[in-house]
C-alpha cells in the first residue's frame, strides 16, 4: 500500500481485511489513513479492533491521539496509562497524559505528569517550548502564579508565541 495515495490504502488494506479480517496491522494502518482523511470514527473503530486482537502492540499511541483529536479525555487518559505502564521513561507520554488531566480539571495530577516529563526531556535534550507551557497551564490552575508566568516566559522565549500571550488573572472559559 502505497500511504501517499490515502485512497489506494485504504482499498489495499480493505482488501487485505477481506482476506484475513483479524490482521491487526492492517487493521492499525488503515485507521491511520482514516485519521489522515479525518474520518475519526473509522479511525477509532479500526484501532479499537487492532488492540483488542493485539493487546500488547504499540497501537495505543494512535488511539490516543485519536481520543485528543475527538476531546474523549477519559479514553486518553485511559490509553496513556496503558502506555506508561509498559513505557515508564516516555517523555511525551507524561505531556499527553498531562494535557487529558488537565483538561478533566485535575491540575495537580497534570502538574505531577508535566515535571515527570520535563525531567525525562531534559535528560534526553529533548525539551520544547510546548512542555513549559502546558506545565504553566498547571501551575496556574493550582494558582501558583509565579511559576506558572516563569514557565510561560520561558516557553515564550523558546517562540511558542500562544505562551507570550498568557497571564495568571481570570482567564476567559472555553
Amino acid at each position: 500500500a502505497n500511504m501517499k495515495d490515502p485512497y489506494g490504502a485504504l482499498a489495499d488494506f480493505t482488501k487485505a481485511l477481506f482476506i484475513d479480517p483479524d490482521n491487526s496491522d492492517a487493521l492499525y494502518l488503515r485507521g491511520q489513513i482514516y485519521a489522515q482523511l479525518n474520518v475519526r470514527h473509522l479511525a477509532l473503530s479500526d484501532y479499537n479492533r487492532a488492540i483488542k486482537l493485539s493487546p500488547d502492540s504499540p497501537y495505543f499511541e494512535r488511539r490516543g491521539i485519536a481520543h485528543s483529536v475527538e476531546l474523549d479525555q477519559k479514553k486518553r487518559l485511559a490509553d496513556y496509562n496503558v502506555l506508561l505502564q509498559r513505557h515508564p521513561k516516555v517523555a511525551e507520554y507524561y505531556f499527553e497524559r498531562g494535557a487529558a488531566y488537565l483538561y478533566l480539571r485535575r491540575p495537580a495530577q497534570a502538574l505531577a505528569d508535566f515535571e515527570r516529563g520535563l525531567k525525562l526531556a531534559e535528560a534526553n535534550k529533548k525539551i520544547e517550548a510546548s512542555h513549559y507551557f502546558y506545565r504553566g497551564l498547571a501551575l496556574r490552575e493550582l494558582n501558583r502564579c509565579d511559576a506558572a508566568m516563569a514557565d510561560f516566559k520561558r516557553a515564550c522565549d523558546l517562540e511558542l508565541k500562544e505562551a507570550c500571550e498568557h497571564g495568571c488573572g481570570p482567564q476567559p472559559t472555553v
